[in-house]
């Protein structure tokens, strides 16, 4: 049984506690339910389309606590795999959102991954063979994302954000 989220909509001002958000919850490509979080820390609710009932959202809940694998010791349900797929949702979001501005920045400025402090240091003048060479005289563990494509950067922004 493959769950997912679709049309998630999402609001970090309302988020407090836990994300502010509203997704339809899809069950092998069909829509299944509704769910939402008010962000106050409290459960994520999830009601069936007019279609179906309760029942329905049961037994899709029943089958994750049988056949997902258990995570931290905690038995996952159909509330836990939302989050989740949420969770994932606004990460990727995060990480092409960082990413275009590493990108936008790069034509500009020189930026530059410290492979030992693991942190983005950025040099305000524009990317050149002569700032390539000073670069990896002065500073070998640096790797220089202006070279790297934007594929490489949004796996760099997703390894710094997580």
């Amino acid at each position: 049984m493959k769950v997912e989220v679709k049309n998630v909509k999402y609001s970090e001002l309302a988020s407090d506690e836990t994300n502010c958000f509203k997704a339809s919850v899809y069950v092998d490509g069909e829509l299944l339910a509704h769910a939402n979080n008010e962000g106050c820390g409290g459960n994520t609710n999830i009601r069936p389309i007019d279609a179906l009932d309760y029942d329905d959202i049961k037994r899709v809940d029943d089958h994750i606590k049988e056949n997902y694998p258990k995570l931290d010791g905690l038995t996952q349900n159909l509330e836990f795999v939302v989050d989740l797929l949420v969770e994932d949702y606004l990460d990727e979001l995060m990480v092409k959102k960082e990413s275009k501005k590493f990108i936008n920045k790069m034509k500009k400025m020189t930026l530059c991954y410290d492979t030992i402090k693991g942190k983005v240091s950025q040099f305000k003048i524009p990317y050149s063979a002569e700032v390539k060479k000073h670069i990896n005289s002065e500073y070998p563990q640096f790797d220089i994302m202006n070279e790297m494509t934007n594929e490489e950067v949004a796996e760099l922004v997703a390894i710094l954000y997580r």
